[in-house]
């Protein structure tokens, strides 16, 4: 049942990337279909969906009553409805759909949020009890911002660590929890698909040093099995397909796309309002991305950014007519502007640094034919998670990186590293260390330095939870 909530938002996101609106309006009556089908399962007393007897929401493995991931489901649902509703003059239906989306967001929390574990409460039993696995999904629930900020922010370490994070993926169900199994299809295993949704919820709330690092293990997936295909789900504890899985799931290689396009490259396309967003949130050791024949509106746009020790450039070739481009790339932690020009005439832009993010924004009417745009840079700290490339039977050995913020001259890194074994991480800056505290930092060449956490054997935990502090010379 969980898919007629789906189809409603995929429809609408159809629906803006391409500007067809006709499309909206030769289908409204099973647009319309879809959502009177899911205000026939809502609760009148919670304004959420509750899962008839002998139908399954997400999870196909537990009988359950309610579960956080269709309610999530359904908050999406009303809003897309509500756009599609507006945008073919059904004026009374989109109001409707706001208010039933709005009821339902402000009933998440209280229902679903388990105060006690600092972590959501993934349903409830057909008996009405709540399960007492702590499961990775839905993320959509945090990029919803169903949870207050505090809480979103808790949910988020816990899914960075070891505990759900592992060199090939997301587990299901974190490590040590009620009713973890490995080897369980969902129980426990990793899943591509949740793999990737979950780096798009790291990207799209500003960690992008972990949603990096958790996109990054998708890559070995592509040769374990049948050449670039993606495997439908592999074990929790060891590098191999789970027992149950097939060699290639058109689902694991459309998540990988989808957070390939919309996170890595932060693309977002609106051909109703005639604007492009390009956000790139790119690996620091890559200097170069272009994206040629996005579609927008009734044209065609190419983009192609370069990375320089001074900054960055974006060229922007446009065939058709002038559109609204959002230029929002990430930048070294605590870079600072120094200028910024279309064609070589100044331009207003903007930094906006968050807690693990620091981003460039440019926002401009993009002219017709060729143009360039530079974003001149200063200074800034860079972290360049590892990349394991797991062999088959392999442990998970890399480092999982929590958090990672710049306060002035200290960076500040948590992270869950191996205990039988020395890990590292680099760093580039142009700054210059002057202490670090919690690992060993050693320069290795201009601009690069390695981070070095020791082996600590303290028994049977296989990670353990790290705290750096880098201070820079002023």
């Amino acid at each position: 049942m969980d898919i007629t909530f789906q189809f409603l938002g995929a429809v609408a996101r159809y629906v803006t990337a391409s500007g067809n609106i006709a499309f909206a309006n030769q289908h409204w009556e099973a647009i319309e279909s879809a959502y009177r089908y899911c205000l026939s399962v809502i609760d009148p007393a919670t304004g959420l969906p509750r899962i008839p007897p002998g139908k399954e929401g997400g999870n196909e493995q537990d009988r359950m009553s309610d579960d956080l991931g269709l309610s999530a489901s359904w908050v999406a649902a009303a809003s897309s409805f509500a756009q599609l509703a507006r945008l073919t003059g059904h004026s009374a239906l989109a109001a409707e759909a706001l208010s039933a989306g709005q009821r339902a967001r402000d009933s998440i929390p209280g229902r679903y949020c388990d105060a006690n574990q600092s972590f959501w409460i993934a349903g409830r039993t057909v008996s009405g009890l709540p399960m007492p696995e702590s499961r990775s999904g839905p993320a959509e629930a945090i990029t919803m911002h169903l949870f207050d900020p505090r809480q979103n922010s808790l949910l988020l370490d816990q899914l960075a660590s070891s505990t759900f994070q592992t060199d090939w993926g997301a587990r299901s169900i974190g490590a040590g929890s009620a009713g973890f199994d490995p080897e369980s299809y969902g129980k426990g295993s990793v899943w591509p698909l949740g793999t990737a949704t979950m780096a798009g919820a790291f990207w799209s709330e500003h960690r992008p040093v972990t949603a990096l690092q958790v996109w990054r293990s998708l890559l070995p997936l592509t040769s374990l099995d049948s050449l670039g295909h993606m495997h439908e789900v592999l074990a929790g504890d060891f590098y191999r397909p789970q027992i149950e899985s097939v060699p290639e799931q058109t689902w694991s290689s459309a998540g990988f796309l989808e957070a390939t396009i919309h996170g890595l490259l932060g693309l977002q396309v609106d051909s109703i309002a005639n604007r492009l967003i390009f956000a790139p949130r790119l690996p620091p050791e890559w200097s170069d991305v272009s994206v040629a024949r996005i579609p927008l509106s009734a044209t065609s746009v190419s983009l192609a950014m370069h990375r320089s020790e001074g900054g960055l450039s974006l060229e922007i070739d446009n065939p058709g007519p002038a559109f609204n481009l959002i230029f929002q790339p990430d930048i070294p932690l605590g870079a600072t502007l120094q200028r910024a020009s279309l064609n070589h005439r100044p331009i207003a832009a903007t930094v906006e640094n968050r807690p693990q993010q620091s981003e460039a924004k440019v926002v401009l009417d993009a002219p017709p034919g060729k143009s360039e745009l530079r974003v001149d840079l200063q200074g800034g700290v860079a972290v360049i998670p590892d990349a394991p490339e797991p062999l088959p039977g392999d442990p998970s050995v890399g480092i999982k990186i929590v958090d990672v913020s710049l306060d002035r001259s200290v960076l500040h890194i948590a992270a869950d590293v191996p205990t039988d074994r020395a890990s590292r991480l680099r760093l580039k800056t142009a700054w210059q260390i002057a202490t670090a505290a919690g690992a060993t930092a050693q320069p290795v060449s201009p601009g690069l330095a390695e981070l070095t956490f020791a082996a600590t054997h303290d028994g049977g935990s296989p990670y353990r939870r790290a705290q750096v502090a880098i201070e820079f010379k002023p």
